[in-house]
């Protein structure tokens, strides 16, 4: 193992061990496998996500992630719901109109249906409408990632997800997102 290096997507220290990927070494979270250095590589273009929707439960944490998107100019309509239900609403009538969602953002625990199913909800949407590809997705957990969850983010690829339970800011939540968004999303986040 490598030495210790903060992780976004964890939210804590971590071990960490180096790849070699087109003639450059990069640190990888030991735990959840995310790419360390900071963003994109610097010759990527960006442009703004033309929709994100998030299903969060806590309305701080939506607010301040649907604000940080927007303030920083990652996303250019954000839609909001309070469960799963009112997520697979929205995303299915915006599929029906061929109007695909840029990234979907889901809290795992949410009422009536949670993030996971709400995402495999999801993924059963598009392949009924016949998406050209699947809505990336990031997850917020309070857990922290075991195999079964890594098994889950492996099925519902392009994923990832966020441990929102180290943080008690939705602020630093937010900016801890934007990381993780820039190794999600490669070339689709904007520099601050």
């Amino acid at each position: 193992m490598g030495k210790r290096l903060y992780c976004p997507s964890c939210g804590v220290d971590v071990e960490s061990f180096v790849l070699v990927r087109g003639g450059d070494e990069l640190s990888h979270c030991a735990i959840c496998g995310l790419v360390l250095d900071d963003g994109p590589p610097k010759d990527q273009a960006s442009a703004a996500l033309p929709c994100v929707l998030i299903a969060e439960d806590t309305i701080s944490i939506r607010d301040a992630v649907a604000a940080t998107l927007k303030s920083d100019r990652i996303a250019l309509e954000i839609g909001c719901a309070a469960n799963g239900v009112e997520f697979i609403s929205q995303a299915s009538t915006r599929l029906k109109q061929g109007k695909p969602l840029s990234l979907a953002i889901l809290d795992v625990e949410m009422p009536i249906m949670n993030g996971v199913q709400a995402a495999r909800s999801l993924r059963e949407v598009e392949k009924q409408l016949g998406a050209a590809k699947p809505t990336p997705i990031l997850f917020f957990t309070s857990r922290k990632i075991d195999d079964r969850f890594k098994q889950v983010l492996q099925q519902l690829q392009p994923s990832s997800f966020v441990n929102k339970g180290t943080s008690t800011h939705p602020g630093e939540l937010a900016q801890r997102i934007r990381k993780v968004l820039a190794v999600l999303l490669p070339g689709k986040v904007p520099s601050p």
